[in-house]
């Protein structure tokens, strides 16, 4: 296990607005499955593919402003989940209702099938329980 995930897990899961962002882990798991993403956050990108699967931008629009903002491009849309960047504080049960708000939205269109694990954890620990624990943070 690296320094750096040592000390990034327990921020992780104690601020649930921190992300992984660490691509190349979520590439190899996901392999050839490109209909799916990872996990919310402030800002969540989707392409068109799965903003079709969840029903279109219109209803998408109608669940989750104003709480949240849907930004469309050609491609997709980015959910804008608050007007500012949230970190929350689980140790205080303070996890942002707009980021909840879109994790209950795009739940059915969010990779879950891992093998493995997302990033690296203590070796006492499940790499995939902790891997699907933190990518449900917020539902």
């Amino acid at each position: 296990m690296s320094q750096n995930t040592k000390y990034a897990l327990p921020l992780m899961k104690r601020f649930p607005g921190f992300d992984y962002i660490y691509g190349v882990d979520f590439s190899m798991e996901a392999g050839a499955v490109h209909d799916r993403f990872k996990c919310v956050n402030w800002l969540t990108v989707l392409g068109d593919e799965i903003v079709t699967e969840l029903g279109g931008a219109g209803p998408m629009r109608a669940a989750l402003e104003p709480t949240c903002k849907i930004h469309e491009y050609a491609g997709g849309v980015v959910i804008q989940a608050g007007e500012n960047p949230q970190l929350g504080d689980a140790t205080r049960g303070d996890i942002p209702e707009a980021y909840r708000k879109v994790a209950r939205y795009t739940k059915p269109v969010r990779f879950e099938a891992y093998s493995s694990r997302l990033f690296r954890v203590p070796d006492n620990l499940d790499k995939k329980e902790e891997t699907l624990s933190w990518i449900r943070r917020f539902d």
